[in-house]
C-alpha cells in the first residue's frame, strides 16, 4: 500500500516534468519571405528556441528566383550564425546562409542596424560587409510548436508505466 501512495504522490510531478519538457525542447516553424531587386524567395524555417525571442535556424524550405534553397552550418559564409528573432529586427548581423540548387553559389540575408535595413549578399561579391548586397524586403511570422521530444518523453513514460502495471501482475 505504501508504494502505491508514493507512487500516486509523484505522479503529478513527472506529468508537471514532461509538459516542461515539451515546452523547452519544441521547434518552432517560421514562414518567410524577402524579394528586392532581382530576387524573390519565399518558404519556412525550422529553429530550435536558443533564449526569449531567439532561435536558430536548423533547417529551411524554400525557393529563391525558382531554385531550392540549402542551409549552410553557421560560419559558413560572411560570418552567418543563422540566429532569427520571433519579433522584428528579425535577423542579425551575421545573418542566415544558404545555397540554391543551381550551383555553389552562396547567399546570406542579414539586417545592418546601423542602416535599420535588410540585404542579401552573395559569394560572387568580393566581401559582404555591413550594407553590401542588395537591399531587401524581409518578413517573418511564427507558424507553430511542434512538440515531438515531449510527445517522446510521454509516449515512453506510458510505456514504462504499462510495464509496471505488468510486472505488478505477473508477480502478484
Amino acid at each position: 500500500m505504501r508504494k502505491s501512495s508514493r507512487i500516486l504522490t509523484a505522479l503529478p510531478v513527472l506529468i508537471l516534468l514532461l509538459a516542461g519538457t515539451q515546452n523547452v525542447f519544441a521547434s518552432s516553424t517560421f514562414d518567410f519571405s524577402f524579394s528586392g531587386a532581382g530576387i524573390t524567395a519565399s518558404g519556412m524555417f525550422t529553429a530550435t528556441l536558443v533564449s526569449g525571442t531567439e532561435f536558430m535556424v536548423t533547417s529551411i524550405s524554400g525557393m529563391q528566383n525558382g531554385f531550392a534553397m540549402t542551409l549552410l552550418a553557421p560560419g559558413a559564409f560572411a560570418a552567418n550564425n543563422n540566429d532569427i528573432f520571433s519579433t522584428s529586427p528579425f535577423l542579425t548581423l551575421g545573418g542566415t546562409a544558404f545555397v540554391l540548387s543551381n550551383g555553389t553559389t552562396a547567399y546570406n540575408v542579414y539586417f545592418n542596424p546601423g542602416t535599420a535595413s535588410y540585404f542579401e549578399c552573395n559569394s560572387t561579391s568580393p566581401t559582404c560587409n555591413n550594407g553590401q548586397g542588395t537591399p531587401v524586403t524581409f518578413s517573418l511570422s511564427e507558424v507553430s510548436q511542434v512538440p515531438e521530444p515531449g510527445t517522446l518523453m510521454l509516449l515512453g513514460s506510458g510505456l514504462v508505466g504499462l510495464a509496471g502495471v505488468a510486472r505488478r501482475k505477473l508477480l502478484g
